[in-house]
């Protein structure tokens, strides 16, 4: 029996502890879940030449991709203002 199931029984306090022992139990479902998709996406992306050069540099794929993201929002703005002169 798990947490969730064992506070459905009985007070509202007991359905409290219910609602956060599914809360608990999801989350905990939910970033085992994530994990094995990260894990099988970079195993998948592990032999691309520029996600590889990326991991070498010793950088972490999430910032990478938000300094691109950055980097391309910063000149399209550059574009835009040179567009209006």
């Amino acid at each position: 029996m798990t947490a969730c199931s064992a506070a459905r029984k009985g007070t509202a306090r007991n359905h409290a502890s219910f609602g956060l022992a599914c809360l608990r139990t999801f989350t905990r479902t939910l970033a085992r879940r994530l994990a094995q998709d990260v894990d099988q996406d970079l195993e998948h992306f592990q032999d691309h030449e520029i996600i590889r050069g990326i991991l070498e540099q010793g950088r972490v794929l999430t910032e990478y991709a938000k300094d691109v993201d950055d980097k391309l929002r910063q000149t399209e703005m550059d574009s835009i203002q040179v567009g209006q002169w």
